[in-house]
């Protein structure tokens, strides 16, 4: 009897392991954008072994419009910029070690990279956060605790379950803005 339910046990675990990794699956896949008409055209003719014959070939008489092929132009140039320079605000190396709260989440414990007047970076292990999620956080500015609501603005993988975070705050106190300029005063 103690055995049927061990096993019973180990296979509702297994069900629920399963279901989790589908969820993160499909989730990721969801997050990837869809591939281009014109890669997946690339990949038929790979795929096959050579060209595919379109059905306007095998006419008697082919339409030689349908064969030009039009040059795209190319994308436009993006001006080569160093990261303080594309930067609305200054930053501030921090190292401290402060509180996320994802909405309709539980806190958790993250450490701050960079800290400036419009946002910060951090580092999160365990927390799945995606652009466009809104978290409160609440740090320290020298002696003082503050609270902000921010907007994750990127996510970047470093492993399987540590993240680094870009937020932008939506709100900040005016008090804990000035605090916050302050520090930035100081440390240049």
């Amino acid at each position: 009897m103690l055995a049927r339910m061990e096993l019973l046990l180990i296979l509702i675990f297994l069900v629920g392991v399963g279901a989790l990794l589908l969820g993160v699956a499909r989730r990721r896949a969801a997050e990837r954008p869809a591939p281009r008409p014109a890669d997946s055209a690339a990949r038929a003719v790979e795929a096959s072994g050579g060209p595919v014959i379109a059905a306007a070939a095998i006419t008697a008489e082919p339409d030689r419009s349908d064969l030009a092929v039009s040059p795209t132009p190319p994308p436009p140039e993006i001006p080569d910029q160093a990261p303080a320079d594309r930067r609305k605000h200054q930053r501030m190396r921090s190292d401290q070690t402060f509180v996320i709260t994802p909405f309709a989440g539980q806190p958790i414990m993250a450490q701050c990279s960079d800290l400036s007047a419009g946002g910060m970076r951090f580092g999160v292990v365990g927390c799945t956060l995606r652009a466009g999620d809104l978290v409160r956080v609440t740090f320290n500015i020298g002696a003082e605790t503050v609270g902000a609501i921010g907007s994750v603005l990127r996510v970047r993988e470093l492993d399987p379950i540590t993240s680094e975070v870009s937020l932008e705050f939506v709100r900040l106190d005016p008090w804990a803005s000035q605090l916050l300029e302050q520090a930035l005063q100081a440390e240049a």
